[in-house]
């Protein structure tokens, strides 16, 4: 989910601490906790748009809500927000320092899709027309192929927006 665009909102009622967090670059880490937070205290679902619709349907209940989070939750949602860069830092360093090994798979991986997708696509079907020789795999097979790429390429992340969080 995409917590960044509840950054205005939240700094609309006195949330800045929540908002910037939200909006900042651990937001994205965080924003499930502090969405979390507030949903259960507004009584709305923990989403972006419930929490954004709840804040401008009444903000001066809201203004309350958000300052006792702050309050409450501040200090230990900064100190994970720290906690996300400081290892995302650590993280980006070690994949540095293993050389191209340990950041080049993803750029090789990523590549692969758009190239065979080429080939597939375009440069088979043409090689087969003029020659008559079929150079192409079975397109289901290169679909999951891309599937599969795509999903641990991106953290697992794709996978886990398919398949829901549980």
């Amino acid at each position: 989910m995409d917590w960044t665009s509840l950054a205005a909102p939240l700094a609309r009622v006195g949330g800045s601490l929540l908002g910037g967090l939200v909006g900042g670059p651990a937001g994205a880490a965080i924003g499930e906790r502090i969405g979390g937070a507030l949903g259960g205290a507004l009584g709305v679902p923990a989403t972006p748009e419930a929490i954004g619709a709840a804040i401008d349907e009444n903000p001066a209940v809201a203004a309350q809500i958000v300052q006792r989070i702050e309050r409450e939750y501040g200090p230990e949602l900064i100190a994970y927000a720290h906690a996300q860069l400081a290892f995302a830092t650590q993280l980006a360093r070690d994949e540095k320092s293993e050389g191209w090994t340990g950041y080049g798979w993803r750029r090789l991986a990523g590549w692969s899709v758009p190239v065979l997708g080429l080939w597939q696509l375009l440069v088979g079907p043409v090689v087969q027309a003029i020659t008559g020789e079929t150079l192409t795999t079975d397109f289901a097979a290169f679909v999951a192929y891309a599937g599969i790429v795509t999903t641990f390429l991106m953290g697992g992340h794709t996978l886990k927006e398919v398949m829901g969080r549980k």
